[in-house]
């Protein structure tokens, strides 16, 4: 794992009814990372995985159930400071505010 974890940079992921996320925080380089329609339901743990990946630039979470929280989009910006497209959206600098 430690070889892969140097150098993995996409993953995707999408339609595999993934639903734990805590494994991908050991993909320190990891630039984009889509999980399509899964089954992501707890913001906890995409907020443990964001705080380990600080290369990560695009994160596609639609079709989750994590997208039904309240202001999530502003909670996920806020949680990640490299993150520059969020579900094929780009993050305005207004955003971060």
């Amino acid at each position: 794992m430690a070889m892969v974890s140097d150098r993995l940079r996409v993953i995707e992921c999408d339609n595999n009814s993934v639903k734990d996320v805590s494994s991908l925080a050991y993909l320190s380089v990891l630039g984009r990372l889509s999980l399509k329609n899964n089954n992501i339901e707890a913001i906890e743990d995409l907020e443990r995985i964001l705080a380990c990946l600080n290369y990560l630039t695009e994160l596609d979470l639609r079709g989750n159930p994590v997208e039904k929280i309240p202001k999530i989009r502003d909670q996920i910006v806020m949680m990640s400071p490299s993150l520059e497209n969020l579900n094929d959206k780009k993050i305005l600098g207004h955003e971060r505010t």
